[in-house]
């Protein structure tokens, strides 16, 4: 469920990268899809969807764009002088806030729409599940390294889209990274399957949509899941892993990739206020 909830930021977030027209009504398209192709909705179920993802979207691009474009902007400057580790944590609270105040919002119409999934709709979220930890423990089985070549390359991919070609000491830090990664999922992809559990009997057993609701929060936030302890002080750990590395990489940034960061800050924030002009 968290990556259901986690699709609503990412489409607002990076709809306007792929879609200069309509981003507002794409993102919403895409939100639907995903959420019937994993529960196969009926038709009160589908009417609920449209119209609360419309509101959300709605309220959110109002409230919380200029927030991201805030932090597009302080990030920029940031990297004029030589980032702290403890600037880029601030980064991360702030995005987190974000975050929390999104899943907040959406709390209680997620609550109403979980309550109304039927046993076979329950049983299609457990096998979507699974898949996904199937695939996740193939790679996991191809051993360590083949999964951390794998891992590195696609880090430095989508770390390139932001900054451009990597330097030696920022490719070293994007390798070490990513070699305390096979460890970390495969303790992480354990407790993900508790924490998958824990959720699925709660959907069964809950007697009214604020149970759930209060669920989801508790799931989505603070910063990560609380149900299960474990695997919240795993995507703590991971969280500290990631400070790290944006902190090693930001202090070993040359002017030009700068300059690559803020034109590529400058297009996103100029997307998200497209965004916001389609909610209006």
């Amino acid at each position: 469920m968290r990556n259901q909830a986690l699709i609503i930021i990412a489409a607002i977030l990076f709809s306007g990268c792929l879609f200069r027209q309509t981003v507002f009504q794409k993102a919403q398209f895409l939100m639907n899809l995903q959420i019937d192709s994993t529960f196969n909705l009926n038709s009160s179920q589908e009417d609920f969807v449209k119209k609360e993802l419309s509101s959300f979207l709605t309220s959110l691009s109002k409230s919380e764009i200029p927030n991201l474009q805030g932090i597009l902007k302080d990030a920029s400057r940031s990297l004029l002088t030589d980032v702290s580790q403890q600037e880029i944590e601030v980064f991360f609270e702030r995005w987190n806030e974000i975050y929390t105040r999104a899943m907040i919002r959406a709390s209680n119409p997620v609550g109403q729409f979980l309550y109304t999934l039927q046993p076979e709709q329950r049983a299609r979220l457990k096998n979507e599940n699974e898949k996904k930890n199937r695939e996740k423990q193939k790679a996991l089985s191809e051993g360590f390294e083949k999964y951390n070549e794998t891992r590195k390359r696609k880090l430095i991919s989508q770390i390139s889209t932001w900054i451009g070609d990597l330097n030696r000491p920022q490719l070293n830090a994007v390798s070490e990274f990513s070699q305390l990664d096979f460890d970390w999922s495969k303790r992480e992809l354990s407790a993900r399957k508790r924490s998958q559990e824990i959720l699925l009997n709660s959907l069964h057993e809950a007697k009214d949509p604020h149970t759930l609701s209060q669920l989801f929060l508790q799931q989505q936030t603070a910063p990560y899941s609380q149900l299960d302890p474990e695997h919240n002080a795993l995507r703590l750990e991971r969280r500290k892993q990631w400070i790290q590395l944006i902190t090693t990489l930001a202090r070993n940034v040359s002017p030009g990739q700068r300059t690559f960061f803020e034109r590529e800050s400058e297009s996103l924030s100029a997307d998200l206020a497209l965004i916001g002009a389609n909610a209006d």
